[in-house]
C-alpha cells in the first residue's frame, strides 16, 4: 500500500525481488530503494522501478539509489517477466560462484554490467548480425576483458548470453500462440528456422512447434 509497508515486509521476509512504483505514500519507491541497498542485510535484492518518465536525471538519481532496472508505463508484462528472470538469474549464478551478496560494491557493479547487456540486446533483438563487439562497446570494456567478466558472472559467454535473451523473448512470444514459429525466429534475430528451433530445442528440452499457447514460460534446461 505504501513505502514503509514495503520496508515493513522487506525486513520481516525473505524476498528475492522488489518491483516498485516511483509514487507511493510514506516513502517513494526511489527511497525504499535506498533503504534497502544501503543496509547489508538486503542490499543484494534486486530493485525495479516502475515509472511513467524515466528523464537522464530520473536515471542518474536512481542510479545512486541503487536502482537496478526501471520499466516504463505502460509496459509489457512479457518484458517485464524477462527482465525478473534474467535479475534472479544472476543472483543465483553469484550464490553458486560463492560471490558474498552481501558485498555492495561487488554485486552491484557485476550486476549492472549484466543488466546493461542485456538491456541492449533487447533493444537490438532483432539485429541478426548483434555481435559480441557491440556489447563491450556499449558497456565501455574491450572484447577481451568483457568476455571474461560475463562468463564469470553468469557462467555464459557473451555470444551465449545473447542467444540465452532471444530465446527467453522466443519463448514468451510463442507461449502466446498469435505467431508462426518462423515468424518469432526473425523477430528474435534468426533468419534460419533450422538453427533456431536446434538452439530452442538446447535452452529449453522441447522444440518451439511443441508449445502451446498460453503455457506457462519454459525455462531453460539445468
Amino acid at each position: 500500500n505504501n513505502g514503509n509497508d514495503a520496508w515493513k515486509i522487506v525486513q520481516e521476509k525473505k524476498i528475492d525481488l522488489v518491483i516498485s512504483d516511483v509514487m507511493m505514500p510514506g516513502i517513494d519507491g526511489i527511497e525504499l530503494c535506498k533503504k534497502i541497498k544501503s543496509d547489508k542485510a538486503y542490499a543484494h535484492i534486486p530493485v525495479i522501478i516502475i515509472t511513467a518518465k524515466v528523464t537522464l536525471e530520473d536515471k542518474r538519481i536512481g542510479l545512486e539509489a541503487g536502482v537496478d532496472d526501471y520499466i516504463e508505463k505502460p509496459f509489457s508484462i512479457e518484458l517485464l517477466r524477462l527482465k525478473m528472470q534474467q535479475l534472479i538469474a544472476i543472483k543465483e549464478k553469484m550464490l553458486q560462484k560463492g560471490i558474498p551478496l552481501t558485498a555492495t560494491e561487488i554485486t552491484s557493479m557485476d550486476e549492472k554490467l549484466i543488466q546493461r547487456s542485456i538491456a541492449f540486446i533487447e533493444q537490438h533483438i532483432d539485429k541478426q548480425d548483434l555481435s559480441v563487439e557491440a556489447l563491450a562497446q556499449e558497456v565501455g570494456m574491450s572484447r577481451t576483458n568483457y568476455y571474461k567478466r560475463v562468463l564469470a558472472v553468469t557462467g555464459k559467454t557473451p555470444s551465449e548470453l545473447i542467444r540465452s535473451v532471444r530465446l527467453q523473448h522466443a519463448s514468451m512470444l510463442i507461449s502466446k500462440g498469435q505467431l508462426r514459429v518462423s515468424e518469432v525466429a526473425l523477430m528474435v534475430g534468426y533468419n534460419d528456422i533450422r538453427l533456431f528451433r536446434k538452439y530452442f530445442h538446447e535452452e529449453f528440452g522441447v522444440y518451439p512447434s511443441a508449445m502451446k499457447p498460453e503455457k506457462e514460460i519454459y525455462k531453460p534446461k539445468k
